[in-house]
């Protein structure tokens, strides 16, 4: 979609038990700063094209506690166990790279997409954020335009 991570869905879905589900997994798991709202559209590119899928909008409450990277695995997680058979990673090429699957790029490694298939937990989850988000702040520390200000807690 035009919104990618913001708009997801797939036609298999039913986007009301769905969201139900999700905020409950996300409650349990002491994710907040978002909620989903149940949405029906229809992809003009891509996987789905002119297909109409079912799922949900992405609508954030309070940007200080929104975990974004946490709750994005988190509703893949969930994706993959609601979907089954009919869950399917994009496949490569992705922006010039085609040997690795676009959801490892984005990601970084293979690590989170191997914890969403081996339908993982929240410990394992923020072992690996913890892991990825200690290199990703020393690598942008060279593209930065302005530098870090310590924030008042």
């Amino acid at each position: 979609t035009v919104r990618p991570f913001e708009l997801i869905g797939h036609p298999q879905l039913d986007p009301y038990r769905f969201v139900e589900l999700c905020h409950s997994s996300m409650e349990k798991a002491g994710l907040r700063g978002c909620r989903l709202r149940p949405a029906t559209f229809v992809p003009t590119f891509d996987k789905y094209e002119e297909q109409a899928c079912n799922g949900f909008q992405v609508h954030i409450t309070d940007r200080k506690t929104f975990r974004p990277w946490l709750t994005g695995q988190l509703l893949l997680r969930e994706l993959y166990r609601e979907l089954g058979r009919h869950f399917t990673w994009r496949e490569p090429p992705f922006e010039y790279v085609y040997d690795l699957l676009p959801i490892d790029l984005l990601n970084g490694s293979e690590q989170p997409r191997l914890w969403v298939e081996g339908q993982g937990g929240m410990e394992e989850l923020l072992g690996l954020e913890a892991k990825g988000r200690e290199a990703f702040l020393e690598k942008r520390k060279e593209v930065l335009l302005y530098r870090e200000v310590a924030r008042k807690k």
